[in-house]
């Protein structure tokens, strides 16, 4: 059960910080697949809800069993209702047109360019990933856009 949770808020990392692929996907869909029949939902439920994830686990959900083909009886509280499946749809056109840590974008910043000009830009590239999960979940990208900005000031501060 904490592998599950371990796995899947890993995902939500990569998926918020620099893109994720399709492999971290289908690694969650085998895990939960494996063990189906041994998950505790009530734990996995009550962890979900206290970490605010359960919108992001039903449209991955959702994700996992509509363009994947994950049974839908392998992952606890998917739902059918047409809301996850456009979620989902949005977090296949990201994935795709991102992928893993962000390999399919084109990036604004290069080591040719001065340093305070290479942190600009890749504040910029932030902002285009950023804007692309706000229309897949937009109270938890400004969550974390938070975080970025505080992070990414710190390491500006310490010259990184």
């Amino acid at each position: 059960n904490q592998d599950i949770l371990f796995v899947f808020t890993h995902i939500l990392h990569h998926f918020f910080l620099e893109g994720v692929g399709l492999r971290q996907i289908c690694d969650w869909c085998r895990l939960m697949w494996t063990f189906r029949d041994s998950i505790d939902n009530n734990y996995l439920e009550s962890h979900l809800k206290t970490m605010g994830l359960m919108s992001e686990w039903k449209a991955f959900a959702a994700y996992a069993v509509g363009w994947l083909g994950m049974p839908r009886e392998a992952l606890p509280f998917y739902s059918s209702v047409s809301h996850w499946h456009k979620k989902a749809e949005r977090i296949n056109d990201f994935v795709l047109k991102v992928g893993n840590f962000g390999h399919n974008q084109k990036r604004l910043a290069s080591d040719t360019h001065p340093y305070w000009l290479r942190k600009l830009l890749s504040l910029l590239d932030r902002f285009a990933t950023l804007f692309r999960t706000f229309r897949i979940f937009p109270m938890d990208t400004i969550r974390f856009f938070f975080g970025v900005l505080k992070s990414g000031v710190r390491a500006v501060v310490r010259g990184e």
